[in-house]
């Protein structure tokens, strides 16, 4: 199973995987990840402001820099019981 964590992470970043150790390579991840969600986030937000959207900002579309969503509280969990 982490080989082949590794080795997706390697087809992210577009390297060979064995000179690395794993540190590097989930570093390497998330540093080309982070480096495509930069440039959707300004892609997106520029369409938008485009088509009159007012107030946008980057950030509100950016995986890494969106708030927080709300964790599940144990009301919400035990409404769901009965559900599935």
């Amino acid at each position: 199973m982490i080989y082949e964590f590794i080795w997706e992470a390697a087809g992210i970043v577009g390297l060979d995987p064995r000179p690395f150790n794993f540190h590097q390579m989930m570093l390497m991840r998330k540093g080309c990840e982070g480096e495509h969600w930069d440039r959707l986030s300004y892609e997106l937000a520029v369409y938008m402001s485009s088509k009159g959207a007012k107030n946008v900002t980057v950030d509100q579309f950016h995986k890494y820099k969106m708030g927080q969503k709300p964790q599940m509280t144990s009301d919400a969990l035990r409404s769901l019981k009965g559900q599935f």
